[in-house]
């Protein structure tokens, strides 16, 4: 519970206008722009000896932070959310023995999910991998903590959450050849481009990445979605490019 206090505790200047309102923002009124790291930089983020998502919340970080400069903030250690797959069976089974009763979510249909904040005091990809394995419980626990508990929920929601949600959703092959997936555009074109749009909105920004190509061709797509009201589309752009510039400094 500590550990989770002293994430959130502190300054976090806006990133936008104003801060959300999960009680009447709604994901239909979402502004939602893509953006694309190219080729020559995204090898490079593949042929790093720092996992690909410590990159990203390095580089993260460091777009918050330029971001705030560029604003005349104060720029404290960025405060993320980071949106992992929530598939943590060895963190959540405490048992040392091969049991009928250990936790298994192989065979688990549907989308499981953690998120969980982190402040980010080094852009150092090599220092964030570091902080990332010191997070106690594979961040599983914030969760438990946050929702399942009430005295510690009323402590966790007293504070403000973080404004920017990252989530790395890995490697997607859409090549035309092996198991790669395919794109079928009729059905595609079937699809609203928001699934859910009375969900409420709960950060002021979503960075959503994914590796997309096939074969050693891949580049990073990152998809960014913000209210209009909070960040324009010309904010999207300039935070776009910021980011990508992020990405470059992080693989010199």
């Amino acid at each position: 519970m500590p550990f989770w206090l002293s994430q959130l505790q502190g300054e976090d200047p806006d990133l936008g206008a104003r801060r959300v309102q999960a009680d009447r923002d709604r994901a239909a009124g979402l502004l939602i722009r893509a953006a694309v790291t190219d080729t020559a930089i995204t090898g490079q983020l593949l042929d790093s000896n720092v996992p690909m998502f410590d990159l990203l919340v390095a580089a993260a970080a460091r777009t918050v932070t330029r971001w705030r400069q560029r604003r005349g903030q104060p720029t404290p250690a960025p405060l993320l959310a980071l949106e992992t797959h929530g598939r943590a069976d060895a963190v959540v089974d405490d048992t040392d023995q091969d049991t009928s009763d250990a936790v298994d979510t192989t065979d688990t249909v549907g989308l499981l999910s953690a998120i969980y904040p982190l402040r980010v005091h080094s852009t150092d990809p090599h220092r964030v991998t570091a902080q990332l394995a010191a997070i106690p419980g594979a961040g599983i626990d914030y969760g438990l903590l946050r929702y399942l508990r009430a005295d510690t929920a009323a402590a966790l929601n007293s504070v403000p959450g973080p404004q920017l949600l990252l989530n790395y959703l890995g490697r997607a092959d859409v090549g035309d050849a092996g198991t790669s997936v395919r794109l079928d555009r009729e059905l595609l074109g079937g699809l609203p481009p928001l699934p859910e749009p009375n969900v409420a909105v709960r950060h002021e920004l979503v960075i959503m990445a994914t590796l997309l190509g096939s074969g050693d061709q891949q580049v990073l797509l990152t998809q960014w979605r913000a209210l209009p009201d909070i960040l324009s589309e010309p904010e999207l752009t300039a935070l776009q490019d910021l980011w990508n510039e992020s990405l470059r400094e992080c693989v010199a």
